[in-house]
Order: structure tokens, then sequence, then C-alpha cells
């Protein structure tokens, strides 16, 4: 029996030096829903698709973070065919 693997969400993670610009940038200026916060970071999701998230990392180091290589963690779902 083989399973077929689909992706339900992925989501990525960035760096931020600034908790508070980073709500702002995401709540005002994208629309969306701020939806957890982790201490270490902050989630944010689309006001219309909850499974389009980002996830943005404090940096607690406060030094030259690149986003380039970024994290994604990815929900998958399994179903036999």
């Amino acid at each position: 029996m083989r399973t077929k693997t689909s992706i339900l969400r992925i989501v990525p993670n960035n760096y931020a030096n600034n908790r508070e610009a980073s709500k702002k940038f995401y709540t005002k200026f994208l629309d969306m829903k701020w939806v957890m916060d982790m201490i270490w970071g902050l989630i944010f999701a689309s006001n219309k698709n909850k499974q389009a998230q980002i996830t943005m990392i404090q940096n607690t180091e406060n030094k030259l973070r690149d986003n380039k290589p970024i994290l994604l963690p990815i929900k998958v779902k399994h179903s036999e065919y």
C-alpha cells in the first residue's frame, strides 16, 4: 500500500530586530492577524486564509541576520491511494 503526501501549509521563519515594528507592519500594512506571541517570536496569519502564516523570530543577539535561507516547517497530510 502506498501513501500520497500533500502539503497543507508552509510557514516561513524570519528574524526581526523590532517586535513593535513587526506587529505594525504585518497587522497594519499587510492586514494580517497577530495570532500568537511566544516571547521568542511572533506569528501572523492571513485574515482570509488561516494557513498562510509567517513567524518573526526575535533577534536577541541584535546582530545582522541573513533572512535569505528561510527555514520552512512543513505540515503534511498523508492519504492512501
